[in-house]
């Protein structure tokens, strides 16, 4: 009983050292990221309001800016700019909180 107590203690400290280093690969990885802002007259996606739901979903903008980032993953993107459709004032708070 006591043997596989301490197969089991063993088995359960290698997850917890390869888990060490999961997270910590992931963390050099992320510290490793350039930021990158962008300032651009549009923002990398476009709310649209459904009128059958009443709620705002969103999609990519088209154009050359957001496509050459697409496939960017080195980089923190932080994005400024313009949603591209006018929004009413009762919705821009939740759409600036869904975009942040």
């Amino acid at each position: 009983h006591e043997l596989r107590l301490m197969s089991k203690l063993q088995e359960l400290n290698r997850q917890l050292d390869a888990e060490r280093v999961r997270v910590k690969e992931k963390k050099k990885e992320e510290e490793q990221k350039t930021r990158l802002i962008v300032a651009a007259n549009r923002l990398p996606v476009t709310p649209a309001y459904d009128e059958e739901t009443g709620e705002w979903h969103f999609k990519r903008s088209s154009g050359g800016l957001v496509s050459a980032f697409l496939g960017v993953k080195t980089f923190e993107i932080t994005w400024i700019g313009w949603v591209g459709v006018d929004v009413p004032e009762e919705a821009r708070e939740g759409i600036a909180a869904r975009l942040r």
